[in-house]
């Protein structure tokens, strides 16, 4: 495998960054035998990915990013139907992640993110366990000058029914 990346400061506050490269992950032990989910024939997944984006620094350290992304995985490894099985084909996933922080106060930031990912199988159909949507928003804040605790709420929208254990849109904080 292997991997390219590249940034450029345009200026000390924009920094563009672009990335290219190649994977591979062979089955886990677990996937190949265990003896109710495992599947022996599972092959190596091989993948291909690209990513390009910008980060931004405002005033008060705030900050701003945006990433556009794309992965194409032959033979993909995928939980479901109660057990491990091999996707057929090329599986792509693209989309784009955007995320910002700010100080409200002195040790203490608001952060959030949001990621839209479209990510289907060889024949178009949307992949099992990956949302569209992921929304988080929190606040980060130094507790003492040893420690800092993190209240974060995270919306989960848009995943596939993988066959009749679909997980419906949640939030959690």
């Amino acid at each position: 495998t292997g991997r390219l990346a590249a940034n450029w400061r345009v200026t000390t506050d924009t920094t563009l960054r672009a990335a290219i490269g190649t994977g591979f992950r062979a089955p886990s032990l677990y996937e190949l035998f265990h003896p109710v989910y495992g599947n022996p024939t599972l092959e190596q997944e091989e993948s291909r990915s690209a990513e390009i984006g910008v980060e931004h620094r405002l005033a008060m350290g705030a900050e701003i990013k945006a990433t556009a992304f794309y992965t194409e995985i032959d033979n993909l490894i995928q939980f479901s139907g109660g057990g491990y099985n091999q996707v057929p084909g090329t599986s792509t996933s693209q989309g784009v992640e955007l995320a910002g922080r700010v100080a409200l106060a002195a040790g203490t930031d608001l952060f959030g993110s949001y990621t839209y990912t479209d990510a289907e199988d060889a024949n178009g159909n949307q992949l099992i366990r990956v949302p569209e949507h992921d929304f988080v928003l929190g606040v980060e804040a130094d507790l003492t000058d040893r420690l800092s605790g993190q209240l974060v709420l995270n919306h989960v929208a848009g995943r596939a029914d993988d066959g009749g254990s679909a997980m419906a849109d949640y939030t959690v904080v």
